[in-house]
């Protein structure tokens, strides 16, 4: 798979979780993602702790056999 259908995926695996991604700045090069900025949830699909939600997004990330490593700088609000 190419980088562009890994950013994709990566999108539409976070969008499925309630993740705004809309101040944040997602890309895949060589199999890593690098997730930076600032991340929001949808409202309406805020969990009960946004901590364990975002372990949650970045262990299904990990599990994609497209993406080698993860690799995260974001803040979230």
């Amino acid at each position: 798979m190419d980088e562009k259908h890994a950013n994709k995926l990566v999108r539409s695996i976070m969008g499925k979780r309630g993740v705004d991604l809309s101040m944040a700045d997602v890309r895949v090069s060589h199999g890593v993602c690098y997730i930076r900025g600032t991340i929001t949830f949808i409202k309406g699909r805020t969990p009960d702790s946004k901590e364990t939600a975002m372990g949650q997004v970045l262990r299904a990330l990990r599990q994609q056999p497209d993406i080698r490593d993860v690799i995260c700088e974001y803040t979230l609000r």
